[in-house]
């Protein structure tokens, strides 16, 4: 796989999660930024508005909620990824309707980290030729 333009957060209180998803996007060649707190996590996002971002539910000051709240500020661009331990479908669907891009189970295969990775980026990359048209 190339290594994507687009840069990959991990936003992770949970240094075993932080380390498991490292190894598997790092196999895949992407080189990931990391943050376990939501404000580290958008001070990243205002200087990489267009982001791929794993959140875990939890992070050190917030859940997942709280960062898709506080992208709408900041960054409409990034896509968000959250890693949920036991997802349901009204979950699913709340992260969707709060500006989520999915939610995925976790822990779980590099396959499917990866699979949802490249449809955030497919999708992120459409979105960004369509604006320069």
């Amino acid at each position: 796989m190339t290594a994507t333009i687009l840069p990959v957060v991990v936003a992770s209180a949970d240094p075993e999660n932080r380390r498991a998803l490292t190894t598997i996007l790092q196999s895949e060649g992407w080189d990931p930024l990391w943050a376990s707190r939501i404000e580290d996590c958008m001070e990243i996002l205002r200087s990489r508005p267009s982001a791929i971002v794993l959140c875990d539910e939890r992070l050190r000051d917030g859940t997942y909620r709280d960062l898709l709240d506080s992208c709408k500020s900041v960054s409409n661009e990034a896509r968000i990824l959250v890693l949920a331990r036991h997802p349901d479908w009204p979950e699913y669907l709340d992260v969707l309707r709060s500006g989520g891009f999915d939610l995925l189970a976790w822990p779980s295969s590099s396959t499917n980290v990866i699979w949802a990775l490249m449809q955030a980026e497919r999708i992120q990359k459409r979105t960004a030729s369509a604006g320069n048209a």
